[in-house]
């Protein structure tokens, strides 16, 4: 309160002093004399110590009288203090005895040793928890348990693939345009080479000016890269966002020690050409994301956490059932997300490929590069 932190004059020891000093005297005053007390008053005594560490030169065990004995350094000159063990010692080596550490326990009215030994570990093996995961467009991850993760992937992919071939298309027209005034002026840059007049000269060299003019304007304002490459970044970097969020809540979620993954290290080269236009639009899609991005960063968070990652053959994988083997008689749904089997029904077609690859790891006669042909052969013999 404020009359309690207000200094009282009548009962303090000075009061004459008080009333000749200034207020900015006695604020200088006070600090004063807080310095010299803290300057010269006692320090206050540390608890005493209850532990204390020998390495080997200090310490060692010797017998007498039928009892161990353990012998320490003491801060006199050749003088060792000697305390009886309760029970036998059997860990010391004179070649190398190591660190001890002595604790002292006050309530029980007694000195321990604790010596760090080297023990024979039994490793307890356990069950590891495989867990299959299928890699979608419009759903990002399937696992084999059920689950989806990353169902709002393939709007995302999507719209940038088609914003991209929109902007594409949008600028063909400029690119020929631009390509036409480089042919016109390099077929004007050759007619000054030959013989004629300085005044056809001067009207060939202001048409080139013009030329260059046009082709600077072009560049400058329908044809630069600045603007396309910073909003094809933006959406990158969220594609990558909701990838990595995705790929996390998955591993957190199926708490797995193996994650069995497809091989989808393809190129273009080892692509048939699309048959249609449906299939190369597919293919616009999946070209701009599973070009090792997930695959990456699927093994680095796989890696941080300590969970083991295995690449397994994808052929077929969405194509036959997991239970009865059959081939699949029908995909619908707007992704071809549903598949139809003749013996098992319906079934989502993502999750089945996911226990299809789960399965695939301790087969071992389809191996990781074997050819799709001979995979199908495989399947079909299996299911026959």
């Amino acid at each position: 309160r404020e009359n309690e932190a207000q200094p009282n004059e009548e009962m303090s020891q000075y009061p004459a002093l008080r009333a000749a000093l200034s207020e900015k005297q006695l604020q200088h005053c006070f600090g004063y004399i807080r310095r010299l007390t803290r300057k010269h008053k006692p320090y206050p005594h540390s608890t005493a110590a209850q532990c204390m560490l020998c390495d080997e030169m200090m310490w060692r065990v010797v017998e007498k009288d039928g009892s161990s004995y353990l012998e320490i350094m003491t801060a006199k000159c050749r003088k060792k203090k000697q305390f009886k063990l309760t029970g036998p010692y059997c860990y010391a080596n004179k070649k190398k005895r190591g660190d001890i550490q002595l604790i002292l326990d006050r309530d029980k009215k007694r000195l321990e040793v604790h010596r760090a030994i080297n023990a024979v570990a039994h490793e307890i093996r356990k069950p590891l928890r495989k867990l299959g995961m299928d890699k979608g467009l419009a759903t990002l991850i399937s696992c084999s348990s059920g689950q989806e993760y990353g169902a709002g992937f393939g709007g995302l992919v999507g719209a940038e693939v088609e914003r991209i071939n929109d902007r594409n298309t949008n600028r063909n027209e400029y690119i020929q345009s631009a390509k036409d005034l480089r042919e016109e002026k390099s077929a004007l840059q050759k007619k000054l080479d030959k013989d004629y007049s300085a005044k056809t000269k001067k009207r060939i060299r202001q048409r080139i000016g013009s030329l260059e003019r046009q082709i600077a304007r072009l560049e400058k304002h329908h044809l630069g890269s600045k603007l396309y490459h910073r909003q094809h970044e933006r959406n990158q970097r969220n594609m990558e966002r909701v990838m990595n969020t995705s790929i996390r809540q998955m591993l957190v979620a199926e708490d797995s020690d193996v994650l069995v993954k497809e091989d989808l290290t393809f190129t273009r080269e080892k692509l048939s050409k699309a048959s249609n236009r449906y299939e190369a639009k597919v293919r616009r899609k999946l070209s701009s994301w599973t070009k090792g991005r997930l695959d990456k960063r699927i093994e680095y968070l796989c890696g941080s956490l300590g969970i083991q990652t295995i690449d397994v053959n994808p052929g077929y994988t969405s194509q036959f059932c997991p239970r009865c083997g059959a081939h699949f008689s029908e995909r619908k749904g707007a992704h071809h997300e549903t598949a139809v089997c003749s013996n098992c029904g319906e079934m989502n077609a993502n999750t089945a490929a996911a226990v299809n690859i789960l399965q695939r790891a301790d087969d071992k006669e389809i191996t990781k590069y074997m050819p799709y042909k001979k995979v199908k052969l495989i399947l079909e013999d299996r299911y026959a």
